[in-house]
Parts: C-alpha cells; structure tokens; sequence
C-alpha cells in the first residue's frame, strides 16, 4: 500500500484513498463491504452498504464518492495499519 495513504491529513504527502486502495485493503483484510461499513459507522443492510459502495465507484463515474478521512483512519485503526501514536506499523 501506498504510504503516502497512510498519514495524516495534515501532512502535506497525505494522498486520499482512491476507490482501488480501500478495495485492496478490503481484500487484504478479508472484509466485506458490510464490515467496512460497521466499522465506520455508515449505514448497512443485509445486501451491503450503498455509501460504501459509492466509495469504491471508479472516480470518472457519477456515483463515485470519496471515503472522508475520518472513516479512513478508523477504519486503519482498527485493522491495525496505523497506530493511535499516529504511527504506521508497516
């Protein structure tokens, strides 16, 4: 994974995720979309997360939607990937 993804906003090497970063950490994690969407808190059914979803939408499409940066790092957190010392374990 890029690093530049993994720091915080206020850095000015910071990269936003793109739709293919949080896929890929998805399926590094083993994560559905269900998961990802409990984890950060956006709303869910039984069938996935549309606001989720949207995140993952190529960014040339319409329905396309960028993950904001808190669900990010929290979603970074949990997993693991970076720590609350604002630190990357990788």
């Amino acid at each position: 994974m890029n690093t530049n993804l993994l720091r915080l906003a206020t850095d000015r090497n910071y990269e936003p995720p793109g739709p293919g970063d949080l896929k890929e950490l998805r399926k590094e994690y083993n994560l559905t979309q269900i998961d990802v969407a409990k984890i950060v808190g956006v709303r869910w059914t039984d069938k996935g997360s549309s606001t989720v979803q949207k995140w993952e939408v190529p960014r040339n499409k319409f329905d396309n939607r960028q993950i904001p940066y808190a669900a990010w790092r929290l979603l970074l957190i949990t997993l693991g990937v970076v720590d609350l010392n604002l630190t990357c374990k990788g």
